[in-house]
């Protein structure tokens, strides 16, 4: 059975997951959105669709800019997550 998928993001698990791999994963999601919340606007709309497995290319498309910016973006997004993740 796998759990349906109620945002792009969700966590999916079947028989064989145990209590402390989904209490985990959760807390993973938790933090992952917690971050995503604070990043501006400019570096999500990049970030988003990257984490949903959309290419560079796609996503600079998708978003009218050129795919060194969505490379740029994504390297800033990274250096906030590593601030993040010590804090």
């Amino acid at each position: 059975m796998v759990q349906a998928a109620s945002t792009p993001l969700a966590i999916r698990r079947d028989e064989q997951t145990s209590p402390d791999t989904l209490l985990q994963a959760t807390y993973g999601m938790f933090r992952l959105k917690r971050f995503l919340a604070k990043l501006s606007s400019r570096l999500r709309v990049a970030v988003l669709p990257y984490l949903e497995g959309q290419s560079i290319p796609e996503i600079a498309s998708s978003l009218g800019i050129n795919t060194k910016t969505v490379y740029s973006r994504l390297l800033l997004a990274r250096k906030h997550l590593k601030t993040f993740a010590l804090a």
